[in-house]
């Protein structure tokens, strides 16, 4: 938790994050998505990787499963 809050220091557009999720307790994984949910919001581009997808919310954004999107966009 205290990678990703340096990281929001600096006001970035993108936040590149590699399990996120890795050793937490589920409230604290549960309020970290929270978060990425309104910094997406606002704008912010995340590129998350995480190996249990159901810590991902779709909230979040697109979603790749090997390479490729599960759940292809609406045209």
């Amino acid at each position: 938790m205290l990678a990703i809050a340096r990281a929001l220091m600096s006001r970035p557009r993108l936040l590149l994050l590699d399990e996120p999720s890795l050793g937490l307790a589920p409230l604290v994984v549960k309020q970290i998505f929270q978060i990425l949910r309104e910094l997406t919001a606002q704008g912010m581009t995340l590129f998350l990787v995480e190996q249990n997808a159901r810590h991902a919310p779709q909230s979040v954004g697109p979603r790749l499963r090997d390479g490729e999107r599960p759940d292809p966009p609406e045209r």
